[in-house]
């Protein structure tokens, strides 16, 4: 395993911004031409959404956040696993080294999310420019892939029956979001963009159903690499390659479900046999930093203490609050750590 390089960055904390409002209980979706709307009183947050078609990406948010207690001093923690001959801030050098990025992002789909999800669409523009930028700095890399799937399985819990998982298969949009014959966003392109806003802010399927509010983004991560295999609907994705280095990205304002069928450790275990070794991987996940309940200007996060246990078990692993109030550049910022894990990228182990 490579050396570990431990750095720390205040700006990084506010990658999603602000918390969304209301109930995170369980909710029924209808595919619409209006963006999400929660219903008070009716036990489950009831809503109405546009499936994948990129209605209600509104602007971003920049309101300040407050803190609960316990959460003033937690910064947020990135670990870079360095390649050989690196060293801190390295960007590029390394034995190793990628051409290629494949970003997997589990959406919560959960009322509560709506506004982050639209925060971070309306921020994206940034996040792409570093990639085409890595890109027109000719040093090898030449491309990467974004794909969308939501934090949802489809199973009855609790007398709750989801019907609105993709159980790790990528969202095509709907047929709404220009991709083409994949369900991913193959970049560099001039409409990634537009593209992931239409993916990202509500990733239902056409007909709508039901989402009953249990979010197990950890689970879903091993049923999206299932979904790998030939003939399965995410064949072709993921390079695993040499070359190519794996990111996922979990924004959410709650933690891995109890009735979860995975948890950090097998988690860990399965992205490692994936990706061919611990430090050809990344994870980003944006959630309540803990200890307590933390809040926002959109509303309020959960302490994600076993998300933030995921992150502390990978090398190259970022956690930050999800209830910092300014977007700013935080997000083009965790990337450009994603660019030195990759310049950085060493081979497979075995």
């Amino acid at each position: 395993m490579s050396p570990r390089v431990r750095l720390h960055a205040s700006v990084l904390a506010g990658l999603l911004g602000a918390c969304g409002p209301g109930d995170r209980d369980g909710a029924v979706f209808e595919p619409t031409g209006a963006p999400p709307t929660s219903t008070a009183g009716d036990g489950g947050g009831t809503a109405s959404a546009t499936g994948g078609d990129g209605t209600g990406a509104a602007s971003a948010g920049t309101a300040g956040a407050s803190t609960a207690s316990g959460e003033t001093g937690n910064m947020p923690k990135f670990d870079v696993g360095a390649g050989t001959g690196a060293s801190a801030g390295d960007d590029g050098g390394g034995t190793g080294g990628c051409a290629r990025i494949d970003l997997l992002f589990v959406m919560d789909i959960s009322a509560s999310m709506l506004e982050e999800k639209q925060n971070l669409a309306a921020n994206f523009d940034a996040f792409v420019q570093v990639l085409d930028d890595h890109i027109a700095a000719d040093n090898g890399f030449s491309g990467y892939r974004i794909g969308v799937t939501n934090s949802s399985v489809n199973r009855t819990v609790q007398g709750c029956t989801t019907t609105m998982g993709f159980d790790g298969r990528l969202f095509d949009g709907n047929g709404n979001c220009g991709l083409g014959a994949d369900p991913w966003i193959e970049g560099p392109s001039p409409n990634a963009k537009d593209q992931f806003a239409c993916l990202a802010v509500n990733p239902i399927p056409a007909g709508g159903g039901t989402d009953c509010g249990h979010e197990v983004p950890l689970e879903v991560v091993e049923k999206f690499g299932g979904e790998l295999a030939p003939g399965k609907a995410n064949e072709g994705f993921y390079h695993k390659d040499a070359n190519s280095l794996l990111v996922v990205v979990i924004p959410t304002d709650e933690d891995e479900d109890p009735d979860s069928m995975s948890n950090p450790t097998q988690a860990k275990a399965f992205l490692d046999g994936l990706a061919g070794g611990e430090d050809r991987y990344g994870v980003v996940v944006i959630a309540g930093p803990g200890p307590g309940p933390c809040m926002g200007a959109f509303g309020d996060a959960i302490f994600a203490e076993k998300l933030q246990t995921f992150t502390d078990l990978v090398p190259n692993g970022f956690f930050g609050s999800i209830c910092q109030g300014d977007l700013a550049q935080t997000l083009a910022t965790a990337l450009e750590e994603m660019v030195v894990t990759c310049d950085n990228l060493p081979p497979p182990e075995g």
